[in-house]
């Protein structure tokens, strides 16, 4: 279990003094500071290099979920997100809310707990390897500077243990297709 606590001053310093580099090789994101100033605790350790480590090898849907937290502890109606879209076609705006308690919450299946390694096959008979995206990749995303090649591509890349039983290149990826 993690415990945290309501962001103060101290994190709006940590966005704002990130915010022009919103990423760095060492850290990670200005949100990954942020929130790893706020956690009190994880499993009852209260030691700061612990709880990096831990932070650091959390998987992203974890990260996303303790942001979300974090915003309803933080902000005044936190459990509500409103927002305003615009259609790219009509132009029209609509207005949407989203009430966070509302939302559904699956469970993990317990025989994918623990689990890190998934195989996968695709509908052309490819086969993988992959695994969950985790917070220290993305320092590593920001470290690798590879012309021509965009960033979805290279989150794939690094979640990619194996195509087809090969190493993966950016070339494989580039040409996989889904069917």
């Amino acid at each position: 279990s993690v415990t945290i606590r309501e962001f103060t001053g101290n994190e709006e310093d940590i966005l704002r003094e990130t915010t022009s580099t919103a990423k760095n090789a060492k850290g990670g994101t200005s949100i990954d500071k942020m929130l790893r100033s706020c956690i009190v605790d994880i499993a009852g350790e209260t030691d700061r290099g612990k709880i990096s480590a831990f932070y650091n090898t959390m998987k992203m849907t974890d990260r996303s979920f303790l942001l979300i937290r974090q915003r309803q502890l933080s902000v005044e109606d936190g459990d509500i997100f409103r927002s305003k879209l615009n259609c790219t076609n009509c132009k029209s705006a609509s207005n949407h809310r989203i009430v966070l308690p509302d939302l559904p919450v699956t469970e993990q299946k317990q025989e994918l707990r623990g689990k890190t390694v998934f195989d996968g096959k695709l509908k052309n008979g490819k086969t993988f390897k992959y695994r969950h995206l985790l917070v220290n990749d993305t320092a590593t995303l920001v470290q690798i500077e590879k012309d021509g090649v965009d960033k979805g591509t290279l989150e794939f890349m690094v979640q990619l243990i194996t195509l087809n039983e090969e190493s993966v290149t950016t070339a494989a990826v580039k040409d996989l297709t889904w069917r």
